[in-house]
């Protein structure tokens, strides 16, 4: 449903969000999120049009967020790589429909559009960023360690 760019957005805010990486250069953001660093750039600038990033060069430049996590939307994160119209109109890839009516996919198509719209909006970088955080996992040794201490 999202485009490639906008999920590239997504991964090099996330990475940007952490304390740790305040404010980073554009080869690290694209290590920290697996992009190609030459499209990453396209990507960067895009968003710091849009104002959801701050750039500034030299000796300690790099990119920063400009608001906090918690107040940049996936749904607006979308819009800024993708336009206003990036959740398309048509589920079946058709620029406009011939006949709308008789289009089988219009009548279930168009309110989860308006849904999915409304739920992104809701969505924050920050949720996002929380519900991505992993358990660190446990070893093979300790996980054996855990079943003898249970079942003696």
């Amino acid at each position: 449903m999202l485009s490639q760019t906008a999920i590239y957005a997504i991964r090099a805010l996330l990475c940007l969000q952490k304390s740790t990486c305040a404010r980073r250069r554009t080869r690290d953001i694209a290590l920290c999120a697996g992009i190609p660093p030459a499209y990453l750039a396209k990507v960067l600038r895009q968003l710091t049009d849009k104002g959801l990033l701050t750039a500034s060069r030299g000796r300690g430049g790099g990119v920063v967020l400009a608001r906090d996590a918690a107040n940049i939307s996936l749904a607006e994160i979308c819009e800024a790589v993708d336009g206003p119209d990036w959740l398309p109109e048509c589920l079946l890839g058709r620029f406009f429909c011939a006949e709308p009516r008789r289009c089988p996919m219009r009548r279930i198509w168009h309110p989860w559009r308006t849904r999915v719209r409304r739920q992104l909006r809701l969505i924050t970088l920050a949720h996002c960023a929380e519900s991505s955080r992993v358990k660190p996992v446990k070893s093979r040794r300790t996980e054996v360690e855990d079943l003898k201490e249970n079942h003696p």
